[in-house]
């Protein structure tokens, strides 16, 4: 019986950061394809289909902060490793 209040404490501590949590991870964040207001579509960071070169569309990227450099893969493009 003792143990009681401390369980439901331990309970209700994990419901607590449970929902901070999810509060957290729900809350909208900024988009990069929206905000973007380099140029007109269907230009996106200054990269135009069919005219940028591969250069021209993988430099903006390596640069961006919510680009992962390592996930591009600069051999299927040719480029060399920075």
């Amino acid at each position: 019986m003792k143990k009681f209040p401390l369980v439901v404490a331990g309970i209700l501590a994990f419901i607590l950061i449970l929902a901070a949590s999810l509060y957290v991870m729900a809350r909208p964040r900024p988009s990069a394809l929206i905000l973007d207001h380099t140029c007109d579509p269907p230009c996106w960071l200054g990269m135009r289909p069919g005219v940028s070169s591969a250069w021209a569309v993988t430099e903006p990227l390596l640069t961006a902060e919510f680009v992962d450099p390592p996930s591009i893969d600069r051999h299927e493009w040719g480029l060399r490793q920075a």
